[in-house]
């Protein structure tokens, strides 16, 4: 007989909690122990190891330098096992960085920390773990009991145990928890950026920063700080800066004095864009205007509840969602004061009977915005948060709400008796299938904890039974252990008082072998129901990430991105969707072994792969469903241990599809030219007056003697003249008569900006403005366009919008049967022998919620590395700057990046020295005249290349030929 007793514990107990065991390191071959201080100094000899520590380390009486640089950073894994680190920093004012780390791209996880650190400078980034984070930095469950103290007069200064400054990239930092106090002191009204997680975010970086506290007291004196329980303050400038808080709280008293501007706040004191969902602050946070006597209550307020301030546009949005203020003293604002609130949403709380409200700010004066959800008490708010989540739990030590991440969880037993809870991940072993924990509470009274109870497990697949799953087990047996409690992600779950918690693991499930669950417990004769779950409804909670129509995709902790739109091809979709946009979708926490799984299951599973390819430690499969037309990419990038996967919509042809391979015979020497126009006005005698320092085109030709074109020209650099040029120059170097049409097999734009759309639009005809009279639409027979333009409606800064659409009405109305390519990081394309390979998009700088962090929109660049059947290499880099070229940087090995002719990028407006290092190109061209280049950031590229070219009164052609590029030769001006 089997009695129900199903128990609503389910819904917010069950699934809610990730009850994964602690890990220990084990040693394997490519692991180094550390077991003393001389061991861990030994660190900075090899940044890219892995290590374990064995014992607590005492650095405190070492001779002690920090480890790494920014041109070098540590890049590897330390797992601190649990063990302490005790340091004894100090930097004098000649140094600007104080830490362990100085640079962190690595991961760190496990490690505690002790000590202190003290640093008397003029300006610097000062940390107990890292000075810097960049681009793929993880840090995850660490403590800090150090103490912090920084003094500074000049610079500005950031100041915080884990990561003082996040410089570039993505960073991610969870479960980490300070304990040690902060203090920091400036008499001459600087900057400082103080948190009690992370300082600073630079301009276009990322910090994620999930399930954090800040337990410590911080204290500024003077200066004019941005000081957050979590983080200080992201950079003001760059919408591309974000900061995502989820699940963090502020408990440590913030007091500040003497303060000359800013705000202090109890996750953040300053935020460009981001979320900051289910955070709170119960630490008292008090700005004076004196040594502590008199409050500071004026203008845009001192001390807020949640976060400070953000100034909100379209291009930076602030969501906050769940949070909760509960202070004993009154704040400025319970939430934030904000500006331009109709950019942002939020959902939120505030103190009953208060005149602070979340929003403050709507325009030039301060105005009380919309109420939020009163509260009555500790009680009445959980009730709120629990209708909104099920993230809180009561506080078992008095006071309001607190996480369930935080406190661990009382596993209760509902209704009076029993309680269940279950936990289910990917097996580790096999990525087809997976474990499932359960935990059953029951109370005392029911079962005598020396007498054999029995638990019995049924699973069920469309509505019937599966016996071979079903198991009698014994809690006495090898299958459920009887626990007092269970220690897992840095907490501890228990069971209520007067109860009893049994746990057992039942590995290599198949997926999707059963459709529900249910748990039974032997009672006075009966089996008692404990409740039934649904394959779905496990299967939402368990890093499991689904896609209609397509096979899952498997991870032990899948964060899955809301879908990004990446854009369309020749639709105009500047006033609305226009139904054929790619999506994309961003899985963060995921590594290239869960990738590779996933591929093999696409394989498995109906898809066909069209192409695969492995750049590095990257790899993007390009797949599409029997039966339909459409197709669809997935790539991993391994500096971010990301997936990303795009529903391509846009292009009506594959990369594969586009390709095609040299002529058998009669194959040409491919060339590679460098146009020239019309950057100064005054180079030769016969150039009109229209002149402008951007612009650029580029044309190789391919060995069947068809050209594949790069970009156009500005409309100032537009006239009959110059239109007439390119043709004749195009006619020329092919050989076409003058009854033929110049084949163009490919034209490919970097980027949206008129300076590399506006002349091919006037090329064929379609005139934006009237700069000129002829067309050549029907004198050249373009078969394919190829390019990766942000949608308009996600990104309209920056976008040039009018000569986009009608560079795109050119190619839609001319060629009605031309073939579309939107391409993505990691597809190939080979045109007659050619290797084209596409090493960035703006897709990559999308972040794991989702959006995009570009803020200059020359960041979204596609570039091109192209391979010649020679071996010589070509990379065009558009107009990219420093967020592309960090990620850049980060994603590819110096073999890939180095290349023998590089493009310059932005007309050598921009300093990417980094990466021109790297390319390290012996010829260098550059799209814009030596005068302006030599104006601008000439120094950054100039010393790694030994041959430079610019595009001013010549157009240059190389030839690859014989293993080198031979016989450069020059044109006279005719553009």
């Amino acid at each position: 007989m089997k009695k129900r007793y199903w128990l609503s514990a389910i819904a917010t107990v069950v699934l809610a909690v990730s009850l994964t065991l602690a890990v220990w390191a084990q040693n394997e071959k490519d692991v180094i122990e550390i077991s003393s201080a001389e061991d861990f100094l030994k660190i900075s000899q090899d940044l890219d190891g892995k290590y374990v520590l064995t014992n607590d380390i005492d650095l405190s009486s070492a001779d002690f330098e920090i480890i790494g640089s920014s041109a070098k950073p540590f890049s590897g894994v330390l797992d601190g096992a649990g063990h302490t680190v005790t340091v004894d920093l100090s930097a004098s004012k000649t140094e600007n960085k104080l830490a362990i780390f100085h640079t962190l791209t690595g991961t760190v996880k496990n490690l505690n920390m002790d000590g202190k650190a003290a640093a008397d400078v003029q300006g610097a980034d000062v940390a107990i773990l890292a000075a810097n984070a960049a681009d793929g930095a993880t840090v995850q469950f660490c403590e800090n009991r150090a103490e912090l103290s920084a003094i500074y007069a000049g610079e500005q200064t950031c100041v915080a145990p884990f990561v003082a400054r996040v410089t570039g990239g993505q960073i991610n930092i969870e479960r980490c928890m300070n304990f040690g106090e902060i203090s920091v002191k400036n008499t001459q009204g600087k900057d400082a950026a103080i948190g009690g997680i992370a300082g600073f975010v630079n301009d276009d970086a990322t910090i994620n920063v999930d399930k954090c506290a800040n337990r410590a007291h911080i204290t500024v004196d003077g200066g004019r700080s941005n000081i957050g329980g979590i983080v200080g303050q992201t950079s003001v400038g760059s919408t591309g800066t974000v900061a995502n808080i989820n699940l963090c709280c502020n408990t440590g008293d913030i007091d500040y004095y003497n303060e000359a501007g800013e705000r202090a706040a109890g996750i953040i004191g300053y935020i460009k864009g981001g979320e900051i969902n289910y955070c709170y602050n119960t630490g008292n946070i008090k700005a004076y205007s004196d040594s502590g006597d008199t409050p500071s209550r004026s203008g845009y307020g001192k001390n807020f509840g949640i976060f400070g301030y953000a100034n909100l546009t379209t291009g930076s949005s602030v969501n906050v969602v769940g949070c909760f203020n509960a202070t004993a003293d009154p704040l400025e604002a319970e939430i934030c004061v904000i500006r331009n609130a109709k950019f942002g949403f939020f959902d939120n709380f505030v103190m009953e009977g208060r005149s602070e409200y979340e929003l403050e700010l709507n325009a030039d004066n301060v105005s009380a915005g919309e109420k939020g959800t009163e509260f009555t008490d500790a009680d009445h708010l959980l009730t709120l948060l629990n209708k909104k989540c099920s993230h809180f739990v009561k506080n078992e030590n008095g006071g309001y709400p607190v996480f369930m991440w935080e406190q661990g969880g009382v596993l209760s037993a509902d209704n009076g008796d029993l309680g269940l809870a279950i936990s289910f991940r990917q097996n580790p072993d096999n990525k087809d299938a997976h474990d499932i924990r359960f935990l059953v509470v029951a109370k005392n009274a029911l079962f005598d904890r020396k007498a054999k109870t029995k638990f019995k497990i049924e699973f069920y697949k469309d509505g019937k039974l599966l016996t071979e799953h079903t198991p009698i087990l014994s809690r006495n047996g090898s299958e459920f252990t009887l626990y007092n409690s269970i220690y897992a992600d840095k907490v501890e779950y228990k069971a209520e008082k007067g109860s009893s918690l049994y746990v057992s693991t039942i590995a290599k499930i198949p997926y999707e072998a059963w459709d529900s669950i249910e748990v039974f417990a032997e009672q006075a004769g009966e089996y008692v129901s404990l409740g039934r779950v649904k394959y779905e409804t496990v299967y939402n909670h368990s890093g499991i990430v689904t896609f209609d129509g397509l096979p899952e995709y498997r991870t032990e902790k899948a964060v899955v991105s809301k879908p990004y739109n990446c854009g369309t091809m020749l639709g105009d979709d500047s006033g609305r969707l226009v139904g054929d946009e790619s999506y994309m979708y961003v899985i963060s926490a995921t590594s290239r072994e869960e990738f590779d799984a996933y591929v093999d299951r696409l394989a498995n599973e109906g898809c066909v792969i069209k192409q695969d390819v492995t750049i590095d430690s990257n790899r993007t499969c390009t797949f599409a469903k029997n039966g339909e037309d459409k197709y669809y990419v997935a790539y991993y990038l391994a500096s971010k241990k990301q997936t990303r996967i795009v529903e391509e919509n846009a292009s009506n042809v594959l990369p594969t599809e586009l390709s095609y391979d040299a002529p058998a015979s009669g194959a040409q020497t491919p060339v590679l030219y460098q146009y020239s126009l019309n950057y100064t006005g005054a180079s030769v005698s016969y150039q009109d007056s229209r002149a402008i320092n951007c612009g650029m085109l580029y044309m190789i030709k391919l060995p069947d003697n068809t050209l594949f074109v790069v970009d156009g020209g500005h409309g100032n650099q537009v006239s009959d003249y110059s239109l007439r040029g390119i043709y004749d120059f195009m006619k020329q170097i092919t050989g076409t008569a003058d009854n033929e049409k110049i084949p163009i097999t490919g034209w490919f734009f970097t980027h949206a900006h008129g300076d590399h759309n506006g002349l091919t639009a006037a090329f064929l005809g379609y005139r934006y403005e009237n700069h000129s009279t002829v067309s050549f639409a029907d004198k050249v027979d373009v078969k394919s366009v190829i390019f990766n333009y942000p949608s308009y409606q996600t990104m309209s800064s920056g976008y040039a919008l009018t000569e986009v659409k009608v560079m795109k009405q050119a190619m839609r109305e001319l060629y009605p049967n031309i073939k579309t390519l939107k391409v993505h990081t990691g597809q190939r394309f080979t045109l007659a022998g050619v290797q084209f390979d596409v090493l960035f998009t703006h897709e990559d700088l999308v972040n794991s919620g989702g959006k995009t962090s570009v803020s200059n929109f020359n960041d979204t660049s596609t570039v091109l590395k192209v391979t010649f059947p020679n071996g010589q290499t070509y990379m065009q880099l558009g107009d990219m700057d420093k967020s592309a070229m960090n990620s850049m940087n980060a994603m590819y090995s110096d073999a890939t990046m180095k290349s023998d002719i590089v493009q310059i990028s932005h007309h050598a407006f921009n300093n990417l020295r980094e990466l021109y290092s790297r390319i390290n190109a012996p010829i260098a061209l550059v799209p814009n005249s030596e005068a302006n280049a030599k104006n601008s950031q000439w120094g950054s590229f100039a010393p790694y290349s030994s041959s430079i070219y610019c595009a001013d009164a010549y157009t240059f052609a190389f030839e690859m030929k014989d293993g080198k590029v031979i016989g450069t030769r020059r044109y006279n001006h005719v553009g």
